[in-house]
Parts: C-alpha cells; sequence; structure tokens
C-alpha cells in the first residue's frame, strides 16, 4: 500500500501551512505519573461511563513492541482499528525531560518498522487494571500517515490504522466516519464527544466519556483545536461529532497538546491548546486499508 500524503491549500485561520508547529505529542506512558499533566479547560468535564455504552464499547487500548499504550478504537469495519503514528511507533522516553522519541517507520525491509508494526490491542475492559480487559489481539499496520512532528502539515500524518488478527468488532462494533472534504470548513460547528483511556483513569473502572467543542483550525488544513481534556494514554482517542439526526461519527483522532499543565486552565487559548487531526487527513487512507483487507501493506511514508 501506498503511503498517504496530503496536497493543502494555503488558506488557515492561524499560521502558513509549512510553519513549525511547537508542541507536545502526548503519548502513552509506561509508568502512570502522581500527577498527571493535561490540558483541562474550566473544568474537568469527564465522565467515566460503562464501557457496555453504545460507542464506547468499540474503543479500547493498544500497546506497541516497546511498551507504550496509548487508545484506540475499532474503526470502519470488524477487523481495523485505529490510533496515532507517534503511539505505534514511540521507542525510548527521556527519562530526564520525558519526551518520547518516535520512531521513522522506513518501510517492510526495514526489521525495526517491521517489529514496530505489530501491537496489541486490547478491548471489552473488565474492571480497573490498566491491562484489564476481556479480548487482546494482535493487530498488523496496513497504513500509517505521512508523520513530522515538528512540522504543521507532517503533524496531519499522526495515524496509524492496523489490521486485526482476529475481528473482535463482531462482538464489539465499530464506530463511523463523517463524510469530510479538505475544501470544507474543517472545525465542526456541532457538539464533540471523545472517548479517552488517559493516565488519570487508568485505575478507575470504565471509560472517559467528554463532551467538548471544536475551537480553531491550523495551522495546516487538518488540524483543529478542541477543549477536550487531552493527557498521556489519551494518544489516539477517537472524537465524535454528534450529527442533526442525533447519530454520533467519528471526525477526528486525538493527537497533540501544548504546554500541559497540573493545573486547570480557565479557558481554551493558544498556549495551551490541544489538537485533533480531522478526518479528512485520513479518511482516504482508511477506506484504501479496509477495501484491501489482509492485502494491504504500508510503504514508508513521504515526508511533507
Amino acid at each position: 500500500m501506498q503511503g498517504f500524503h496530503l496536497t493543502f491549500p494555503s488558506r488557515s485561520n492561524r499560521s502558513a501551512s509549512g510553519a513549525v508547529f511547537s508542541c507536545v505529542i502526548f503519548c502513552a506512558v509506561v509508568v502512570l505519573p502522581t500527577l498527571t499533566k493535561a490540558n483541562t479547560f474550566g473544568k474537568d468535564r469527564r465522565e467515566q461511563q460503562s464501557v457496555e455504552l453504545e460507542h464506547n464499547r468499540s474503543v479500547g487500548r493498544i500497546v506497541n513492541q516497546n511498551g507504550f499504550r496509548g487508545t484506540a478504537f475499532l474503526v470502519k469495519d470488524e477487523c481495523t482499528v485505529m490510533t496515532n503514528y507517534h503511539v505505534a511507533f514511540a521507542a525510548e522516553e527521556n527519562p530526564e525531560t520525558g519526551v518520547v522519541k518516535t520512531y521513522r517507520f522506513r518501510g517492510p525491509r526495514d526489521p525495526e518498522s517491521v517489529r514496530l508494526s505489530r501491537a496489541t490491542f486490547y478491548i471489552g475492559r473488565n474492571g480497573s487494571g490498566p491491562l484489564d480487559f476481556k479480548v487482546k489481539v494482535g493487530a498488523s499496520i496496513v497504513a500509517v500517515g505521512t508523520y513530522a512532528k515538528n512540522d504543521a502539515r507532517g503533524r496531519t500524518g499522526d495515524f496509524a490504522i492496523y489490521r486485526l488478527d482476529e475481528c473482535v468488532g463482531r462482538q464489539f462494533g465499530f464506530l463511523e466516519v463523517k463524510k469530510t472534504e479538505l475544501d470544507t470548513l474543517a472545525a465542526p460547528v456541532r457538539g464533540l464527544k471523545m472517548i479517552s483511556y488517559g493516565s488519570s483513569t487508568s485505575l478507575k473502572a470504565g471509560v472517559a466519556v467528554e463532551e467538548c467543542w471544536a475551537r480553531d483550525n491550523g495551522p495546516a488544513w487538518g488540524l483543529v483545536g478542541v477543549d477536550c481534556t487531552f493527557e498521556g494514554g489519551g494518544s489516539g482517542s477517537p472524537i465524535l461529532e454528534k450529527q442533526l439526526n442525533g447519530q454520533w461519527l467519528v471526525v477526528g483522532i486525538a493527537t497533540s497538546r501544548e504546554n500541559a499543565t497540573t493545573e486547570i486552565l480557565p479557558a481554551y487559548n493558544d498556549n495551551h491548546r490541544n489538537v485533533m487531526v480531522y478526518a479528512s487527513a485520513w479518511k482516504d487512507a482508511l477506506e484504501k486499508a479496509v477495501a484491501q483487507g489482509r492485502n494491504a501493506s504500508p510503504t514508508s511514508p513521504e515526508r511533507p
């Protein structure tokens, strides 16, 4: 399968699309911190809900070969899950800074790329343990984005699509994606909902669910600022938009936060910005991967 590459229009209500986008990726953590850094605005609106509820049951955890974990979700069909590129290829954490190095995917001939192309997906939470789930199943990457951490356009490629060894979506269902286009307004205007396994809720039963809103666009087309709470372990969380008919459809995947803090912030602002990758940036890659099924095989994607 060919690497997915986007060509962006120049318009944005922030900075130019090619500008460097300084932020902190909120990758999954191995050791739970005593005081979790997150960007929360106004008040913490998250609530723990049953994993048996519609939408919630299709969201789980994913753990890569290096032990880093994030959130992932069944999407589009019974055999496909998505998370962030930076979760799939998290390589090592600097013990002093907490910054996690992300390995660059180099294609099927690179041994380390092949190793990190495998992960374990956990679904159907049993209790309050971080990995206490009913089912765990192996997964192989079938598509990756054109991810580049320090480039705005490259940030829109922060996604990885897996094919499960066993199609557990038959048991847990899967989320549907809204049809989106790059030449339409990137920021959704209706209410959003994020379903997440963040680090501060890792020892609580159920899954964290929060209703929130889109706030701004840019600096590259396909990046949308949102006021959902982002914290470690929540990378790869699905963000859904409520449609006029009441249906909830996936419109984005949680990717990054800027200047995370342990304090609750008074309001959303550019200095503490949480960002999702809008579905317009990855829906074509998802549809192609689903159509190819087990024949899908990612190649090394072009860099922006």
